[in-house]
Parts: C-alpha cells; sequence; structure tokens
C-alpha cells in the first residue's frame, strides 16, 4: 500500500475505513465489559459525545507539538474553508 501522503481517495477512504472498524470494537468492548457503568437515561446525545471522546483520545494534541503544529494549523484552516467537517 503507498504511504497515505501519496495515495488516491480509494486508498485514503480504505485507510479511514480501517481506522473506523478497528476503533468501533474497542469502543463496544469497552461498552460490554462496562455495561453497569452506562446510565439507563443516556440515549442519543449522550452516546454520540461518548463515541467522539473516544475517538478524540486516538489522537491527542500533543501530537501537533513541534513542527507539526503548523500542520495543525493549515489542516484545521483547509478543512474550515472548503467546508471538511462532517
Amino acid at each position: 500500500m503507498p504511504k497515505i501522503k501519496d495515495a488516491g481517495i480509494g486508498d485514503k477512504i480504505a485507510f479511514v475505513t480501517g481506522l473506523i472498524d478497528s476503533h468501533k470494537e474497542t469502543i463496544l468492548d469497552r461498552m460490554r465489559d462496562k455495561a453497569d457503568q452506562f446510565p439507563e437515561y443516556w440515549n442519543g446525545y449522550e452516546l454520540r459525545e461518548y463515541v467522539g471522546d473516544s475517538f478524540k483520545r486516538l489522537w491527542t494534541p500533543l501530537s501537533w507539538q513541534g513542527k507539526r503544529l503548523a500542520r495543525y494549523k493549515n489542516y484545521k484552516n483547509h478543512c474550515l474553508v472548503n467546508n471538511l467537517i462532517v
């Protein structure tokens, strides 16, 4: 597989799909292991937040320090200007 920076859209989609599928299992395993800790009243709002928080922990802000900080700022600007955030 080519490096992701040199990859076409199909390879990028495969990378994202693999990341999501892998982390989905991590989230579901945690939910099964801690089932008694999830309140009954949690609905889509809390569960969406839980999934979002879990994905946020995959890549911490510390990963964007030093030389990567400019790249992070460019990424945020590009996503904003091109309306890429879903």
